[in-house]
């Protein structure tokens, strides 16, 4: 079985966000989509937020001994209009 194209991640990850009716982290995402690589799922994020369908921001990781602040991804199907991701 070949690998998930970037269409096929796109696909996948826009239809974990409209089942999930919420915001997700990275881990939460690998969880969910687990036959997606890493940089996969770091390049359609980095995608749908270029194109303002996806927002950010640091907050609190509940997960012991990892780091203190992790992304939390909004998505919309509507873009966001003058979007301000943290850097």
């Amino acid at each position: 079985m070949s690998a998930p194209t970037r269409s096929e991640a796109v696909t996948k990850i826009r239809q974990l966000f409209r089942t999930a009716q919420r915001p997700l982290t990275l881990r939460e995402i690998r969880e969910q989509v687990p036959d997606l690589k890493a940089p996969q799922i770091s390049s359609t994020l980095c995608y749908f937020m270029r194109q303002r369908y996806v927002i950010r921001e640091a907050v609190d990781n509940s997960a012991p001994r990892e780091r203190k602040k992790v992304w939390l991804y909004t998505y919309s199907d509507n873009r966001y209009l003058e979007v301000k991701n943290e850097n």
